[in-house]
């Protein structure tokens, strides 16, 4: 291709223009001065692009401003980076050069994961598992990784870690590494700013025949170190299924091509989002090979989850960050059984900025706080709050079991938008169920069984408030289900509290005394209903002064 038109694509990917007409001279002449302080008249711009006739080159001090403004140092520099018939190699510095035009991206990238995920260097803690795993994947020759996960577990977070901690450094361990970061939600964007990279065209349409993607490949003698490409979200670059499966055969593609150990790949997704890599592993089985510890399941996407959840020891380290030594020991047991649900990072810091807001929330206000904002909430809203009452209707209010069958589920298609955003987001996941035949049915669950059992026990009070006698029908409702009559119950008391209807659980307790001394303790249901009421109120008393002072009047 001419170089100067391949100058003028380079212009016209940025600017996200097919075609330039005289009408859009005068914007790009004030946007190339805004971005450079470099003056390059509208008519100027028409010449270079050929709107009005013109016998003569465009002036050196027009060709560097356009290609500082497309991200070159100056002309020369792009016609080096762009030469095709002996790429790079006339200039000694080819690696610093593409390790530059790489950082560019890098750095775009990793100020938007910051922002998106509020990230505070000095109140996170980089995860010594993925520490290791991600040290164990650098010394194998193995060339790419996954990191897999639904959304709230810290896949981000971790890909600014990696970064801040061997890529960043100065005279570290990789500083003549070169590393491409890519935010997957933002990857058209980095392109059309960066379209002369090479690796990013490779991405999108794999070419053997590019001399670029490959020169190093050729040299090894030109590297200074390794290359790179880092993708967090890799299922966000594309929306429809055609395109995002072409992506994964492109980067599986340049890992084949680009051996020796030199190239290095690494990739997070959503556990639901795996099955356009089993569909080419099941074309072609030996690119299951290239990958490092990672479980490709396709009957079952959350076991292939290889971020895990928080331990006890993480959640103590994290909130030390953030709160004093005092104030510790009273979140530990004030909040005992809210910290049993935050082992989700996102989850955790739900928490940590409720509580900075309000030093005396519940875990009620924690849960509606994550409802909203994690399920009822855009895109799909009016969509997702369909399928979860749907839900709570098909598994009958998990009366015997918490299981949907898809089908039944997701009976509309034009629901299908919304049920994915649920996947996504890993609220609800797939896996499949055998029934009384030999069939196998795809089955749908909560990822985290204390959300389903709250939006159910939402659902008991949506028309009705709590009052002794819904507390009964609920008992009865569960009797042949105690784990779910113990959620129920214990949900029922946590409601109470939270509104301050003390009146409301003396009088269950006087009832539940009254049939048990009545029934001599042989009505088994109740039984259980009043040993879990006795012992969640037991608990909740401790903590509620209120309450305790209630009952001792």
């Amino acid at each position: 291709m001419d170089i100067y038109k391949l100058l003028q694509n380079n212009i016209q990917s940025k600017i996200n223009k097919s075609k330039l007409y005289g009408s859009d001279c005068n914007l790009l002449s004030q946007k190339i001065y805004d971005e450079t302080r470099r003056q390059v008249s509208s008519s100027t711009i028409k010449r270079f692009f050929g709107l009005i006739r013109c016998n003569f080159k465009p002036s050196k001090y027009t060709l560097d401003t356009l290609s500082e403004f497309v991200g070159f140092k100056d002309w020369n520099d792009f016609k080096t980076c762009n030469n095709h018939s002996n790429p790079l190699n006339t200039n000694v510095r080819s690696w610093d050069l593409l390790k530059e035009r790489m950082m560019l991206v890098t750095m775009n990238s990793l100020e938007l994961l910051k922002q998106k995920t509020n990230y505070k260097k000095q109140q996170t803690i980089f995860r010594q598992q993925e520490r290791q795993r991600f040290e164990k994947f650098e010394a194998s020759s193995l060339p790419a990784t996954l990191f897999i996960a639904p959304n709230g577990y810290g896949k981000s977070t971790l890909m600014i870690q990696l970064l801040e901690k061997y890529f960043l450094i100065k005279n570290g361990k990789y500083e003549n590494d070169i590393v491409c970061l890519i935010d997957g939600e933002i990857f058209f964007k980095l392109f059309s700013r960066n379209s002369h990279i090479d690796i990013l065209n490779q991405l999108l349409e794999f070419n053997i025949h590019s001399d670029h993607n490959f020169y190093f490949q050729k040299h090894p003698e030109k590297r200074k170190g390794r290359l790179w490409l880092i993708i967090d979200d890799v299922d966000d670059v594309f929306i429809e299924q055609k395109g995002y499966s072409e992506f994964v055969e492109n980067i599986m593609q340049i890992m084949m091509i680009n051996e020796d150990g030199w190239f290095k790949v690494i990739l997070t997704c959503k556990p639901n989002n795996l099955d356009v890599f089993n569909r080419v592993f099941h074309r072609k089985p030996f690119l299951k090979s290239l990958w490092f510890d990672v479980r490709f399941s396709s009957e079952n996407f959350i076991d292939s989850i290889n971020i895990p959840l928080l331990s006890k020891s993480e959640i103590k380290t994290l909130l030390k960050l953030h709160h004093n030594k005092n104030e510790l020991t009273d979140i530990f047991t004030r909040y005992k059984d809210l910290l049993e649900i935050t082992f989700n990072p996102h989850l955790l810091s739900l928490f940590i900025d409720n509580l900075r807001q309000n030093d005396n929330i519940s875990e009620v206000l924690l849960l509606n706080h994550l409802i909203m904002a994690e399920i009822f909430s855009p895109p799909f809203l009016e969509e997702k709050m369909y399928l979860i009452k749907r839900y709570v209707i098909l598994c009958k209010r998990g009366q015997e079991s918490n299981w949907v069958e898809k089908n039944q589920l997701l009976s509309n298609s034009s629901f299908e938008p919304a049920y994915n955003q649920l996947l996504s987001d890993g609220i609800i996941y797939e896996n499949f169920k055998p029934t009384n035949s030999i069939d196998l049915r795809l089955m749908v669950n909560f990822t985290q069984k204390t959300i389903l059992e709250y939006i159910i026990f939402r659902s008991w009070i949506k028309n009705k408030n709590c009052s002794t006698d819904l507390f009964f029908e609920i008992a009865e409702y569960y009797k042949n289900n105690q784990l779910m009559e113990c959620s129920m119950v214990t949900f029922f008391l946590k409601m109470t509290i939270f509104n301050k209807k003390f009146d409301i659980i003396k009088d269950i307790q006087d009832k539940l005394l009254k049939i048990a001394i009545h029934d001599k303790n042989e009505n088994t249901n109740l039984s259980v209903c009043m040993r879990t009421f006795s012992s969640v109120l037991k608990v909740l008393m401790e903590n509620n002064n209120e309450l305790k002072n209630y009952f001792n009047n």
